[in-house]
């Protein structure tokens, strides 16, 4: 299996649990307001609806699908695993 398919299928099973464990609930918010960006700005920009954005922020879901990890990283021009894994500041 190559890494991108790799990395693809351990992002999208990513559990809620792992996340916050790992500091992610909390980047978005940081990328989104030093962008300046609402949630729904956000989701029209990406294709991710807004609900989706939600919750992540929320930390109401469970997993977070490749294709909308993928499509906020390219908006904000950070690497997936930022948004993923990242504790720091942004």
């Amino acid at each position: 299996m190559n890494s991108y398919r790799l990395l693809q299928k351990n992002v999208y099973h990513y559990s809620l649990a792992k996340l916050k464990k790992q500091g992610a609930i909390g980047v978005l918010d940081q990328l989104m307001e030093k962008h300046n960006i609402s949630q729904s700005e956000l989701g029209r920009v990406t294709g991710v609806p807004q609900a989706t954005i939600s919750r992540y922020i929320n930390g109401t879901t469970k997993s977070l699908k490749f294709h909308s990890l993928k499509a906020l990283a390219e908006y904000f021009q950070v690497p997936m695993e930022d948004i993923v894994l990242r504790r720091d500041d942004v």
